[in-house]
């Protein structure tokens, strides 16, 4: 029997894992552990992200609880090397580029583990981004690299050694909508099909430089004109552009009385559940103005 460690920092990997898991369930001679790094109780993995993926709770988790990298990198290191002592594995299975990510690649690489790094190749360039660092650490050390597109497995192919693999297999996110497509239901928003936009927000960089993000809204709202902007944040994102809106005399979040951003529904048939927690905000400007005016400007 195989044993794959599937190793997880942040929520949105566990969209990612979802479809792999389910993968490895179905295939003979294979099992899996899914580690989280972070904590348990952690109130951004409320149970509707599972029961929504369809997939368990990680069986793992490490209880990292640290905002700075360097700390996040030591403490998943020395957490998953204790782990690996006592549970070795065939295969680590590492997602996006997170330094969580990182450390649990650079440990089980120190004890001659295979790693298999899950959308590798992703690139932005830009050596003043903590993970752009990771992502290079990452793909160096992996034994395979599964890419989303063209452009990633071309640099995923040039980087690496000789004898590496890599894999494209396109954007696993995709297999998530195809796995839940007979489960989705119309959501119920006031808003014409094709009549509004959709915003989402959650660069660390970005939130960091309140300015620069309030220049972003400002011209977002503007060049929308009356069409609603629906935002479905959460956390930080939620209280930084809340507290510009506050701010600002161009544009304004009014909060809706919508709980989830949209519903699924069972396979079953049974009342539609919703597929996050996060409040939808609906983001109007203040004073309308058109695409042409904000360029004239």
């Amino acid at each position: 029997m195989k044993k794959i460690c599937i190793v997880v920092g942040a929520r949105p990997n566990f969209v990612k894992v979802a479809p792999l898991i389910r993968a490895i369930q179905k295939t003979d001679g294979a099992d899996y552990e899914l580690i989280y790094t972070g904590r348990r109780d952690d109130p951004t993995l409320e149970p509707s992200l599972f029961e929504d993926l369809q997939m368990p709770r990680p069986q793992v988790c490490f209880g990292v609880d640290s905002t700075k990298l360097n700390e996040i990198t030591s403490q998943v290191m020395d957490k998953f090397d204790s782990y690996l002592e006592f549970s070795p594995a065939d295969i680590v299975i590492v997602v996006d580029d997170l330094a969580s990510t990182m450390a649990a690649a650079i440990t089980a690489k120190k004890r001659g583990i295979k790693v298999a790094h899950l959308v590798a190749g992703t690139r932005s360039f830009d050596m003043n981004m903590p993970k752009e660092v990771n992502r290079l650490v990452i793909d160096a050390l992996s034994d395979y690299l599964f890419t989303a597109g063209v452009k990633s497995n071309s640099v995923a192919s040039r980087e690496q050694a000789e004898g590496s693999n890599t894999y494209m297999v396109g954007n696993i996110l995709m297999d998530n909508l195809r796995f839940n497509r007979d489960r989705f239901c119309k959501p119920a928003i006031d808003v014409e099909e094709n009549g509004y936009l959709v915003f989402t927000l959650n660069r660390k960089a970005l939130l960091a430089d309140e300015e620069k993000l309030r220049q972003l809204l400002e011209a977002m709202t503007a060049a929308a004109g009356t069409m609603p902007i629906i935002a479905p944040l959460r956390g930080q994102a939620h209280e930084v552009v809340s507290r510009l809106s506050a701010d600002s005399s161009l544009f304004t979040l009014h909060f809706s009385l919508f709980t989830h951003h949209f519903h699924i529904s069972s396979s079953a048939g049974s009342r539609p559940m919703p597929v996050a927690s996060s409040p939808t905000r609906v983001m109007w400007p203040r004073k309308p103005r058109s695409t042409a005016c904000l360029a004239s400007r």
